[in-house]
C-alpha cells in the first residue's frame, strides 16, 4: 500500500494574508487586542462635586480629576483611584472633612483640588465611581456616573 502526500501551494501574498489573519484571531481570543477610548463624567457625593476626564489605550488608563468643595471649610485630606475590573470602573476614594456643626463659613468657593493618575492593565472603562469618607461625620458617601 502506498500513501500520497499531497502538497499545495499558495501563492506568497495570500499565504500572508492568512497567516494574518490566523494571528489576529489568536490575539483576540488571548485578549491581546485592547480597547481604546475616552469620556468625561461629572458627580456629586454629599457635600463634594467631582469633574473626571479619562483616557485608555493599549491597557492604560490615565485620568484626571477636580475636586470642589462647596466652601473653604470642607477639606479635601487625601484622594487615591483604583480600577474595578469586574465593573469596568474608575474609582475615586476622596477622604475629607466637614466643618464642625454651628461654623460659619464664607460662602466663596475655594480652589477646587486637581490631580492626575494612571492605572496598567486596563480594558475598557465604562463608569466612574466617587467614594467620599468624611473623616468630621463618619459619613460616606456615594456616587456614580456612565463616561459620556
Amino acid at each position: 500500500m502506498r500513501s500520497a502526500v499531497l502538497s499545495t501551494r499558495l501563492p506568497v501574498g495570500i499565504a500572508a494574508a492568512v497567516i494574518g489573519l490566523l494571528v489576529a484571531l489568536l490575539s483576540l481570543q488571548m485578549g491581546a487586542v485592547t480597547a481604546t477610548g475616552h469620556g468625561s463624567a461629572a458627580l456629586h457625593a454629599c457635600w463634594l462635586t467631582a469633574r473626571v476626564e479619562a483616557n485608555w489605550s493599549n491597557g492604560v488608563l490615565d485620568f484626571t480629576y477636580s475636586l470642589q468643595p462647596p466652601d473653604p471649610c470642607h477639606t479635601v485630606t487625601g484622594v487615591s483611584a483604583s480600577y474595578d475590573q469586574a465593573s469596568h470602573s474608575l474609582v475615586l476614594v476622596v477622604e475629607g472633612e466637614s466643618p464642625p456643626r454651628g461654623t460659619y463659613c464664607i460662602q466663596v468657593l475655594p480652589p477646587p483640588v486637581t490631580g492626575r493618575g494612571s492605572i496598567h492593565g486596563v480594558d475598557a472603562v465604562e463608569r466612574v465611581v466617587l467614594v467620599l469618607h468624611d473623616g468630621a461625620t463618619g459619613r460616606t458617601c456615594r456616587a456614580e456616573a456612565r463616561l459620556g
